[in-house]
């Protein structure tokens, strides 16, 4: 794993990824799912994981947390740590790579850390896991989705926001000119 933080302009924790104390992750529950941040109870689809990572690597960066339930009445933030089955977290860690190799152009840098229950201050129950995946801003942006859009996360939706404002697609290209 990487060891730093350049290109991550929001960090929920107090140490880089790799160094966090996992009791660090009960901070999630005061952090709203936004441009920063984004919450998924259950594993996404490749394509799905393509969006999403893609979404926040065209905008700031950010961090996408698989096994984390977001609050009922979309509060947008963390409400419970339910974990994904740990023995389900290889086959996951596949989708989330393929999702950006095959599913965005050009593919781009991300991290990622398995938190393993159990881990009481959340809640977390042996046998279940969070993946939680650290995505930099992109230096090439941007990163073409391969249904043909340039997606992005946008003010606090939860659902990455297709790009048609040209000056926003023209910016991005110059940003990767720089």
């Amino acid at each position: 794993m990487v060891d730093f933080m350049i290109g991550y302009r929001y960090n929920p924790f107090s140490k880089p990824l790799a160094d966090f104390p996992l009791e660090e992750l009960i901070r999630l529950r005061d952090v709203s799912e936004g441009w920063f941040v984004d919450y998924k109870s259950e594993p996404l689809s490749p394509k799905d994981f393509g969006k999403h990572l893609s979404a926040s690597a065209n905008q700031f960066g950010g961090w996408l947390f698989v096994g984390v339930k977001e609050g009922p009445n979309k509060s947008l933030k963390a409400e419970s740590f339910p974990g994904i089955p740990a023995s389900d977290v290889g086959a996951v860690l596949v989708k989330i790579r393929e999702g950006v190799s095959a599913h965005v152009s050009p593919p781009f840098f991300f991290d990622h850390r398995i938190i393993d229950g159990p881990v009481d201050a959340i809640g977390l129950e042996a046998g279940r896991s969070i993946i939680v995946v650290a995505v930099p801003e992109g230096p090439n942006l941007p990163f073409v989705h391969s249904s043909g859009k340039i997606y992005r996360r946008i003010a606090d939706s939860s659902d990455p926001k297709a790009e048609t404002d040209r000056t926003v697609l023209d910016a991005m290209w110059r940003k990767s000119e720089d």
